[in-house]
């Protein structure tokens, strides 16, 4: 049978009119929902959700093994009560975290969650998903202090928009059950100056750490100081990550005085694994470290840089150097 013949394992609805085309589509022929693996709705209405049609598909899709749900804010809080997918394995969707309680219930099985904001009644002083039990769940991503209790992870990415200070980030990441983290993607403030100190502190055994700079009108600004300025400390705190063997960090900070020259990079970079240079006679380098990725200057269309160096063949590098990268480029 032709290649052409066999029904696609994914579908995309990013219109409401996709939805009734999709349900057409069954009816003609039932393999088209059983051939489904991977459910993307993705819906900018601005009018009412057609409720019973989506729910009509989810329950057609009984193979899914991802499901993304990305709908308008006003989307009824009982869209997902009773859906069922025995094969789930992958949950991503913007709605609010109190309205999935009966869907994540019913899917303990899940290995990967990806969710928005809370968008929790003013009512509601912490989550409701902290008083959940997922303990299949793998990899998380998800709002500081939103984690679900009783999880066990090796893959996470915390989104820090709701995050109200700094000494929550370790209280997440404990919730998380941190000591068994190996790959860590974090949002951070410019003035978390002891980011790597709170990481290091309740993630020791992480091999890749990425760490992603945001900015919010909200906090005090202060873009002259980063934590990597105190070479000092941060070489320090490094070396407490002791199986570390990627950095990536992503910065609207310069980082180096002369952007995009590879002597000025790697001194730059040196002295973050070393410290100082008197530091750097004394100190061994990093046990595990073999990869820096930066991309400094990122908010700066002329001048933004991305770098990466490698220490694979035993010294550092420069793999990379890519100028002026588009703000979509993947990091």
């Amino acid at each position: 049978m032709p290649g052409s013949m066999y029904p696609s394992p994914s579908r995309h609805i990013g219109v409401v009119e996709d939805l009734y085309r999709f349900i057409d589509d069954v009816e003609a022929d039932v393999a088209v929902a059983l051939a489904i693996t991977h459910f993307t709705v993705e819906l900018e209405l601005e009018g009412p959700v057609p409720i019973v049609a989506l729910r009509q598909c989810l329950s057609l899709i009984i193979n899914a093994t991802d499901l993304v749900l990305l709908l308008p804010l006003d989307t009824p809080p009982h869209l997902l009560d009773n859906e069922f997918l025995p094969k789930l394995e992958l949950f991503k969707t913007n709605l609010p975290h109190g309205d999935l309680l009966p869907f994540l219930r019913l899917h303990p099985h899940l290995s990967a969650l990806c969710l928005h904001s809370c968008r929790r009644r003013t009512d509601e002083r912490v989550c409701p998903l902290r008083a959940i039990n997922l303990s299949g769940v793998l990899t998380m991503e998800c709002p500081a202090g939103c984690a679900p209790g009783a999880t066990r992870r090796q893959l996470i990415r915390l989104a820090v928009d709701d995050r109200p200070s700094v000494d929550s980030i370790p209280q997440a990441l404990r919730s998380f059950g941190a000591p068994s983290l190996l790959y860590l993607s974090m949002d951070f403030f410019p003035d978390d100056y002891d980011i790597l100190r709170e990481i290091a502190s309740v993630a020791p055994c992480l091999r890749k750490l990425t760490l992603l700079e945001k900015h919010r009108n909200t906090r005090r600004q202060s873009h002259s100081r980063h934590a990597w300025n105190d070479v000092v400390r941060w070489s320090g705190w490094l070396l407490k990550l002791e199986y570390l063997e990627e950095l990536a960090l992503r910065t609207a900070a310069e980082v180096v005085r002369r952007p995009a020259i590879i002597s000025s990079e790697k001194a730059a970079l040196l002295q973050w694994i070393s410290g100082t240079q008197r530091q750097a006679k004394h100190r061994p380098q990093h046990p595990t470290l073999t990869s820096i990725r930066v991309w400094y200057r990122c908010r700066d269309a002329n001048h933004g840089v991305i770098t990466n160096w490698s220490r694979y063949t035993g010294t550092w590098e420069n793999t990379l150097l890519l100028r002026n990268p588009l703000p979509t480029t993947l990091f």
